[in-house]
């Protein structure tokens, strides 16, 4: 499962760690590159800038688009890797 799938409000299964307390299942999604919707969105901001710097504005749109795409396909796994959280906590 992909520890960074996010639900519909962007939540990650680190932001609902966190939210709830097990720090111990926080600390393993951390090792296994967990990060929060914040870390995220920063990540994907920085990836934006890089794409406006290099490549034309249409086919950033085109790349987003696609990437949102994935986004819905990775949201289907959401429900294993919750599994995982409360299985490890």
């Amino acid at each position: 499962a992909d520890v960074n799938a996010v639900m519909e409000d962007g939540r990650t299964p680190l932001d609902l760690a966190i939210e709830l307390k097990k720090n111990k299942t926080a600390d393993l999604l951390r090792k296994r590159g967990g990060k929060t919707k914040k870390e995220l969105e920063a990540a994907m901001q920085d990836l934006q800038d890089v794409f406006k710097r290099y490549i034309h504005t249409d086919t950033i749109l085109a790349h987003l688009g696609f990437l949102q795409a994935a986004n819905q396909i990775y949201r289907c796994f959401m429900l294993k890797t919750l599994v995982l959280i409360f299985h490890f906590s």
